[in-house]
């Protein structure tokens, strides 16, 4: 039994079953659109008494987006570290693409929902910035990010940047990054790939923290900020192979020469700790390259901050993609 609360709400269901006569797992998923607020029941059935079986039920509620428009765009905001984060959906709002223009990475978009966020860069220098949209757990959304000058369209030069999946396939983060942003309003548009759904959305705007002066602070990975967006787009070669700071301890100093990114992470307790990247490059609480360690996992003492590079030509095709910093489960 589901209870929903106020507003439309979109609800995915989700059963996991082992067939244990052929030794596979079987998966079925129903995606209900807008109900209503109140109580449902889900019933789990087998197509014949021979599918009786273990499963497990998992049900997820999204709440609809309703920044389909220009006129309706939400603003981004952004913390004291530079960092924003928002939940979204594709799936009840309309298609743009015949009054706000259609994006030029992506095949399909015009059979998709879209939303729409303002991303206002203060007076003062330009800035980096950088986005990454994911989709949720159980989304079927093919992303597609456009950054803009003008919400809609008049010209191709409106759209500053556009990305889409490499791989058209479920569960594909897309990241966009400008090295250089000046001050004033701009567009971003989360759009869909001709498949809709829910998605966590990260952004960064600040100067480019590729030393240790500039490090990027992270905080442990939570529902209010699962991740952070990051980025080479911008950064200079200031540690490791080919720069006048190599790395020693066990980080070496082979490879080829490539721009980095410096993060600095202060423990919540004393604990073991861990990055989704097998990119860490550990360079402990002096934030010295030439005490380099090659592991995204690391011990730490509550209160004390440590450092880390992401050495970006091991951290995959996308210049742009989240970071999450983990307690260490073992």
């Amino acid at each position: 039994m589901a209870a929903l609360g106020a507003g439309h709400q979109s609800v995915e269901i989700a059963a996991w079953g082992l067939d244990l006569a052929r030794q596979v797992a079987q998966f079925r998923r129903q995606h209900l659109a807008a109900l209503l607020p109140g109580t449902y029941i889900v019933w789990v059935d087998g197509a014949t008494a021979g599918d009786a079986g273990p499963f497990e039920l998992k049900v997820t509620v999204n709440t609809p987006s309703y920044n389909g428009s220009c006129g309706s765009a939400r603003p981004l905001t952004f913390d004291a570290a530079g960092d924003a984060f928002v939940r979204g959906d594709t799936t009840y709002v309309g298609d743009s693409s015949a009054t706000a223009g259609t994006s030029g990475c992506a095949d399909q978009i015009q059979n998709g929902g879209d939303v729409v966020y303002t991303v206002t860069v203060p007076p003062g220098p330009p800035q980096q910035v950088s986005f990454v949209v994911e989709p949720a757990l159980d989304s079927w959304l093919f992303p597609v990010l456009s950054l803009r000058s003008a919400c809609a369209l008049s010209t191709p030069s409106d759209e500053l940047i556009c990305g889409s999946q490499v791989h058209y396939a479920l569960r594909q983060k897309v990241g966009i990054a400008s090295a250089r942003l000046e001050p004033g309003t701009y567009y971003l548009w989360v759009d869909s790939d001709n498949w809709d759904g829910a998605f966590h959305l990260y952004g960064h705007m600040g100067a480019p923290n590729d030393t240790c002066a500039t490090a990027h602070p992270v905080s442990l990975a939570s529902d209010a900020q699962p991740a952070v967006a990051t980025t080479n787009v911008g950064m200079m070669n200031d540690y490791g192979p080919g720069s006048a700071t190599p790395y020693g301890g066990t980080c070496g100093n082979a490879g080829q020469a490539s721009v980095d990114s410096v993060y600095a992470f202060t423990a919540p307790a004393t604990g073991k700790y861990y990055t989704n990247s097998n990119a860490t490059k550990l360079l402990g609480e002096t934030c010295d390259p030439a005490l380099c360690t090659a592991n995204s996992v690391f011990e730490a003492v509550e209160g004390h901050t440590y450092y880390f590079v992401l050495y970006h030509p091991e951290y995959g095709a996308s210049e742009t993609r989240e970071l999450r910093v983990m307690p260490y489960p073992w």
